[in-house]
């Protein structure tokens, strides 16, 4: 899975999680004593996915503007400043799976038939994703209260 990174993601990641209201975990954590494929991952406000004719997903977030020579020079030549992810066959099919209700158990169940994948794999693939993700500020995961 192909990534290019922007300044300022962990901060879009940190205003994901202050806007959702959710209780949200690290970045491939899990709250104490709880199974990470329970989390269920909620894309971040402000990303754009855009598909491609091979069906590759292409993400796009703007990040917020800052005050300063250097950001107002970006505005005056018309650069923004944006966290930018190009998934690959595997990736997009994990991002068009989620969809706010459907927890990583689920979506990583559907990644490994479809990919025809052992479990170990495609459940240690499945946390490096959500990881990337989750520090580009692309999305957080809501954790099921514990028990």
């Amino acid at each position: 899975m192909l990534f290019r990174k922007r300044n300022g993601a962990t901060e879009a990641a940190q205003r994901a999680q202050k806007h959702s209201g959710h209780r949200t975990s690290e970045a491939g954590g899990s709250a104490e004593g709880n199974d990470p494929f329970k989390a269920v991952p909620v894309t971040a406000l402000n990303v754009e996915a855009s598909e491609d004719a091979e069906g590759r997903v292409h993400l796009r977030m703007a990040l917020e503007e800052k005050s300063g020579i250097k950001e107002y020079l970006a505005r005056k030549f018309g650069f923004r400043r944006a966290v930018m992810a190009n998934l690959d066959e595997r990736g997009s099919f994990f991002w068009k799976k989620i969809n706010g209700a459907r927890d990583l158990a689920a979506i990583e169940k559907e990644v490994r038939r479809q990919f025809d994948l052992n479990e170990e794999d495609s459940r240690r693939a499945t946390i490096l994703f959500v990881k990337m993700l989750m520090l580009r500020g692309l999305i957080y995961l809501k954790v099921p209260k514990a028990q």
